[in-house]
């Protein structure tokens, strides 16, 4: 829905700091965890490594990266979030064709809701560039934040390599039963293969619902609601 795609453009940049995506860089999912299930599909095969946090992360990602096939390379958690010399040491451990992406939630990180801070998010785009990895951000909880300045996601920092793919969801800021996320990035890379994957998961995302999350962004319903 052309719309939807415009106003979630418009609200990441107002509201996330993420500019330069356009509509075109945005994807309209059923939900993040279709577009963890299509990123999969698209980058993963048997053996290959996605580089994550322990304790384990969202168990659901967890489960989705090894049914492909995947070995999943934690590195532990600290306060401010995930330790990046481990991370940096475990992908250069791996032969380069078998690394595959950097998978965090540099926000309230589901077990343990640490957040990230600044130094490890500009060291996880360093190890990124410096390894040719994509990193997938996966940030359901970016808005609701109870103290402090809001953190920034790792999109809004990536200098537009195009390199962070972001993922978030209207359940946790509008309505659980609406089921509609989206993941923006850049439209002629891996967004593109996504994009495919999807439309054999569902075809199209269920219009009513795309046109209810539109109307909240329109009035503004989600900010009020968190007191943006």
């Amino acid at each position: 829905m052309p719309k939807l795609r415009e106003r979630i453009s418009r609200y990441m940049e107002e509201e996330l700091g993420i500019g330069g995506q356009g509509p075109d860089s945005v994807l309209v999912t059923t939900g993040s965890q279709e577009s963890l299930f299509s990123i999969s599909m698209s980058l993963l095969r048997e053996g290959d490594a996605v580089f994550t946090e322990n304790p384990p992360t969202y168990f659901v990602a967890y489960t989705v990266f090894r049914e492909f096939g995947a070995r999943v390379r934690p590195s532990p958690m600290e306060e401010d979030g995930i330790d990046t010399h481990s991370l940096e040491a475990a992908v250069r451990s791996e032969e380069p064709g078998r690394r595959k992406f950097i998978y965090v939630m540099p926000v309230a990180q589901n077990p343990t809701g640490a957040s990230m801070g600044e130094e490890k998010k500009r060291h996880i785009l360093e190890i990124a560039s410096q390894y040719d990895l994509m990193v997938i951000e996966d940030d359901p909880y970016g808005l609701i934040n109870y103290s402090g300045a809001r953190p920034r996601p790792l999109k809004s920092m990536d200098g537009g390599q195009g390199r962070v793919i972001y993922l978030s969801t209207f359940s946790k800021v509008l309505a659980p039963g609406l089921r509609i996320g989206w993941a923006a990035g850049d439209p002629g890379g891996l967004l593109s293969s996504v994009s495919r994957v999807k439309q054999l998961i569902d075809l199209n995302t269920n219009t009513l619902s795309q046109y209810i999350c539109s109307e909240a962004l329109e009035r503004r319903l989600i900010q009020r609601n968190i007191g943006g």
